[in-house]
C-alpha cells in the first residue's frame, strides 16, 4: 500500500514463515480468510487541540492466499474490506465514519540454484499491482485512492544451520536491490496540494533493501528488514527516505495447541526533510504486547486459528500538524483466521 499502514504482504509472508503452515507443505498453495478486530485508545497530547478517542477498524481479509501455478510460478492475493468506526464523545458510541478496499496481486518466478558469493540464492522476480479505494462515510464518498503497479526484483539465501557461529537458528536472508513503482495517485485528500481532485503520478524506487526472517530456536523468532527509498512523487527531483520493520515473537507458553506470545513491533519510516515530499508523514511505531492463540488442525487440512492481543506500553511519533508529533496509541486485537491448503 502506498500511502497507509496495513498488513502487508512481508507481514503475512513473515508471519507463514515462522509459524509451522500446512499451506506451505503441498503443491497447489493454499487459500484463507481473516477477521481481525483492532480497537485503538488515542491520545494527541502534542495536537495543536489536544484530545482522545477511541476507534475500531474491522478488517475483512477476504481472500488471501498463494496458488502454485507451476513448479517455478506462484501468484499471492489479497482482498480485504476495512470499516472504520470512531467515537467522537458525544454520547453516540461508537459510529461508522468510513471504509476502504485493498488488494493485492503478486506474480512470482522462481529461478533456483545460482551460486554466488559462496551460497546458493533464488532470483524471485516479480510483477505487482496494488490498489486502494478510501471512503470517508457510510454514503459511498470518495475520498482518495492508490494504484500502485511495480515491478520488484529478490535474491533468496538461507541459513537453515544458524547465522552466526553462536546460533543454531534457522534464518532466511531476501535481499531486494530493486523495487520500482509507479503510483497514481487519486481523489480530493491531504496527499493533494488545494484539496485538488486531479491524479498525482509518481515513481518511488526502492533500492539494495533486505529481510531476514530468522527460527532461533522453538520459542523465539524475528524479522529485520531496511529499506532505502528514491522518490520523485513531489515532481521536484529525486528525494530519498527509508523505513523499517522489525519484530519479536517470544511463547511464553507454549501447551499443544495453545500459546502465550510476547510480541514487539518497531516500524518507522523517516528521512525527508518535509513529508509532503514523498506524501508521506514521518512515522514512528513501536508496541509490546502479550498475544495469545489457539490453533487447531483438522483432518482435512483446514487450520482454524484464533488470536487475542493486548498492548502494555506503547510510543508512537507522526509529525503531521494534526497529530503534532508524539502521541499514543494503545491496542486491543482479536482476529479469527481459516486456512485451506490446494490440492491437499
Amino acid at each position: 500500500m502506498t500511502i497507509t499502514t496495513k498488513n502487508t504482504l512481508l507481514s503475512a509472508a513473515v508471519a507463514l514463515s515462522l509459524l509451522p503452515s500446512i499451506a506451505i507443505a503441498n503443491n497447489g498453495g493454499w487459500i484463507q480468510n481473516e477477521t481481525e478486530y483492532r480497537h485503538f485508545r488515542y491520545d494527541y497530547d502534542n495536537a495543536p487541540n489536544p484530545y482522545s478517542r477511541d476507534e475500531v477498524e474491522v478488517n475483512k481479509k477476504l481472500l488471501q492466499g498463494m496458488l502454485q501455478l507451476t513448479e517455478n510460478v506462484d501468484l499471492w492475493l489479497d482482498l480485504r474490506r476495512i470499516d472504520y468506526f470512531t467515537d467522537f464523545d458525544d454520547g453516540r458510541g461508537m459510529v461508522k465514519n468510513g471504509y476502504h478496499w485493498d488488494h493485492e496481486a503478486h506474480l512470482r518466478y522462481h529461478f533456483r540454484g545460482l551460486n554466488f558469493w559462496g551460497r546458493e540464492w533464488t532470483f524471485r522476480p516479480a510483477f505487482a499491482w496494488e490498489g486502494d479505494w478510501n471512503f470517508k462515510n457510510t454514503n459511498n464518498d470518495f475520498n482518495w485512492s492508490s494504484n500502485d503497479y511495480y515491478l520488484q526484483f529478490d535474491f533468496l539465501t538461507s541459513f537453515p544451520n544458524g547465522i552466526t557461529p553462536w546460533d543454531n537458528g534457522s534464518h532466511t536472508l531476501n535481499f531486494r536491490p530493486l523495487l520500482t513503482e509507479y503510483i497514481v495517485l487519486g481523489g480530493a485528500s491531504k496527499f493533494h496540494e488545494d484539496g485538488n481532485t486531479g491524479n498525482v503520478r509518481g515513481h518511488r524506487q526502492q533500492v539494495m533493501n533486505f529481510f531476514l526472517v530468522s527460527k532461533w530456536n522453538d520459542r523465539l523468532s524475528s524479522i529485520v528488514s531496511f529499506r532505502n527509498y528514491l522518490d520523485t512523487m513531489a515532481k521536484d527531483g529525486i528525494k530519498y527516505h527509508y523505513g523499517s520493520e522489525n519484530e519479536m515473537w517470544f511463547d511464553i507458553i507454549q501447551h499443544e495447541n495453545f500459546k502465550l506470545t510476547w510480541h514487539n513491533k518497531l516500524e518507522f519510516y523517516l528521512g525527508m526533510d518535509d513529508s509532503s515530499e514523498v506524501l508521506r508523514d514521518k512515522f514512528v511505531e513501536f508496541y509490546t504486547r502479550i498475544e495469545a492463540s489457539y490453533r487447531k488442525t483438522f483432518d482435512n487440512g483446514i487450520t482454524v486459528t484464533g488470536l487475542v492481543g493486548q498492548d502494555m506500553w506503547d510510543y508512537h511519533y507522526n509529525d503531521s500538524p494534526w497529530v503534532g508529533g508524539e502521541y499514543s496509541r494503545m491496542e486491543t486485537i482479536g482476529k479469527l483466521t481459516i486456512n485451506v491448503p490446494l490440492g491437499y
